[in-house]
């Protein structure tokens, strides 16, 4: 495959993968996993001399033939107006990290007593108020996570005395519960992530 058989070669994928574009040449170069600051430069020199090397050569001519690159699309084409998922994921972590605990709002800023909220996380507190498990129980969960934890009112007082009192305490427990089980699933998401970066920017 000479330089004038790879610029038609990035015609065709464009074509066959309905970009309705040629492959840009750093999409090329991270289809074939090429390293290096910018893939494209490798691509743009080939394209400039006598082509690629064989191994590259025959990767091409495989997905010409109709294979797919082994890294997910979204990785390795560029969308244009949209972030690529590598900005996605560099945003995702910087909006976690700076993130503030906020009580009494949902993450778009709507009221809500019962709820607290940590970038886009956010959760629930509140009282069972199931009669059968006399005295009540304060309940804390993450929205798409998981229940933090179910402390019984009588754990903060007399409920026969102050029943009002050991809910209120209850719930401020729970409430600081939540909080802190949102910090830490905000860390595991920044750890998982940055894990994510760290792979996506060593096959650019």
């Amino acid at each position: 495959m000479n330089g004038n058989e790879l610029r038609e070669a990035r015609d065709t994928l464009g074509k066959l993968w309905k970009l309705g574009r040629p492959l840009h040449l750093a999409e090329l170069g991270r289809a074939l996993r090429l390293t290096g600051r910018d893939p494209g430069e490798t691509v743009l020199k080939w394209e400039r001399g006598t082509g690629p090397s064989g191994p590259a050569s025959v990767a091409i001519e495989l997905m010409l033939a109709g294979a797919m690159p082994p890294d997910d699309m979204a990785t390795i084409v560029a969308q244009r107006g949209r972030p690529s998922l590598l900005d996605h994921d560099k945003n995702l972590v910087q909006t976690l990290e700076n993130a503030d605990l906020v009580y009494g709002s949902y993450p778009d800023g709507n009221p809500c007593e019962d709820c607290v909220s940590l970038a886009h996380l956010y959760g629930y507190v509140g009282i069972d108020v199931d009669d059968s498990a006399w005295p009540h129980r304060a309940i804390a969960s993450i929205v798409a996570g998981e229940r933090v934890g179910l402390w019984p009112v009588s754990d903060f007082g007399d409920p026969r005395a102050d029943e009002d009192g050991c809910q209120q305490r209850a719930l401020a427990h729970a409430r600081n519960a939540l909080g802190e089980a949102l910090r830490t699933l905000a860390a595991e998401i920044v750890v998982s992530t940055r894990l994510r970066i760290a792979q996506a920017e060593a096959a650019q």
